[in-house]
């Protein structure tokens, strides 16, 4: 019994999930953060994980540390590609944070999404669905260049000053 669980468990993870070459995006329901949040079986009840740690703890085979997170080297709070994703500190993942400009006051220098963090990830999962919708069937070359376009428009649609470079 467990052991069926287990593969139907994974199953339903992996239909909500976009591989591609880059990150492996989350297309399920997402927590008010904007990170990815899955229904799982643990011990003798249904217990709602972050999609990233629970791809994180399937992936490795073990759980993830007392008092640990799981970090995105790639920076996206929507992936859940194992490669991306490394079990860290809370505080070697604050570092991390105000060393590439993504601290909370980030928008302060204009390098946060205008959008908040929650509202791009809902912007990125909507425009990946809707992307999906149109092409279900298409080349592989053209499949990515019209994905690194979708993300590059979402992208720029949160850029507090679209146009300028920084200067540091």
């Amino acid at each position: 019994m467990v052991g069926r669980l287990l593969v139907a468990e994974h199953l339903r993870f992996a239909r909500k999930v976009l591989v591609t070459s880059g990150c492996a995006y989350w297309l399920g329901a997402l927590a008010d953060d904007g990170y990815g949040r899955f229904t799982a079986w643990r011990g003798q009840e249904w217990v709602t994980l972050r999609a990233h740690r629970w791809a994180f703890e399937w992936t490795t085979g073990r759980p993830i540390g007392a008092g640990r997170v799981v970090e995105h080297e790639c920076d996206e709070p929507l992936c859940v590609r194992r490669e991306h994703l490394r079990e860290s500190t809370q505080a070697d993942n604050v570092a991390v944070t105000v060393a590439r400009d993504r601290a909370r006051n980030a928008h302060r220098l204009g390098r946060a999404d205008i959008r908040g963090a929650a509202a791009r990830s809902r912007a990125l999962r909507g425009a990946l669905l809707e992307l999906l919708s149109r092409t279900p069937e298409i080349d592989l070359d053209v499949w990515e260049a019209t994905l690194a376009a979708t993300l590059e428009r979402v992208n720029a649609d949160g850029n507090p000053r679209p146009g300028q470079y920084l200067l540091w």
